[in-house]
């Protein structure tokens, strides 16, 4: 079954060629945790996301680097999704087709805006995606966010449903970003928007059967 994903996209218009963009994908929040693996490349699988939203070595979840691998200079048109090796891999492949520079940042990176001295920072990023994240974020992640947003960056948030709590640590991903726009300490709900908290699971058959059918048999066909 196809997981139904929410994206939320805040972004400034960007007028700049692909190829100088840098996208950063987040693993830093125990995305790989559970049966979830939202990492664009998993060469190694080795990451524990224990009860406490604690992430350590010694498990057999995926373990993106900062530079995916292969390299990225060997993706061409014809390149498989499969490239790299991740739930989001054919994401990450297909903006690298386009131009876009790739990045991960890793299990034990660091979120933060404007320090110098953290390589990945986001200030060096037009956009930052984080796709079902499964830690809290903290003050400090929740101003960084803000001000990345706040001087033109793209925040490009992904949830599950309710109840999709993957590490045991008491949150899933609608209620960790609605308390970042609720609960950050500078600005209560900075976007105008609201995770919906729902959760259903339906089967049906009240479902359109047409061989030419745009959305059930096209390139992206149901």
């Amino acid at each position: 079954m196809r997981k139904l994903l929410l994206g939320l996209l805040i972004a400034s218009t960007i007028h700049v060629n692909a190829q100088t963009i840098k996208i950063l994908f987040d693993a830093s929040s125990a995305q790989m945790a559970g049966n979830a693996d939202w990492v664009i490349d998993a060469d190694t699988r080795n990451i524990k996301t224990g009860t406490g939203g604690i992430m350590t070595t010694g498990g057999n979840e995926s373990n993106p680097q900062r530079i995916p691998t292969p390299a990225q200079s060997g993706i061409t048109a014809s390149s498989a999704e499969t490239f790299w090796a991740g739930g989001i891999s054919n994401w990450g492949v297909d903006l690298a087709k386009r131009g876009y520079i790739i990045e991960t940042l890793p299990y034990n990176g660091l979120i933060t805006y404007g320090v110098s001295t953290n390589v990945q920072d986001l200030s060096n990023y037009k956009i930052f995606i984080i796709d079902e994240p499964n830690i809290r974020f903290t003050t400090a992640e929740k101003t960084a966010l803000l001000n990345f947003v706040a001087n033109g960056g793209g925040l490009f948030m992904i949830a599950d449903h309710t109840v999709s709590d993957r590490n045991n640590d008491g949150w899933d991903s609608p209620a960790i970003f609605n308390d970042f726009m609720t609960n950050n300490g500078s600005v209560s709900n900075p976007f105008g928007i609201k995770f919906d908290l729902a959760n259903f699971s339906q089967t049906s058959t009240n479902i359109l059967n047409s061989s030419t059918d745009p959305i059930l048999h096209g390139v992206m066909e149901m």
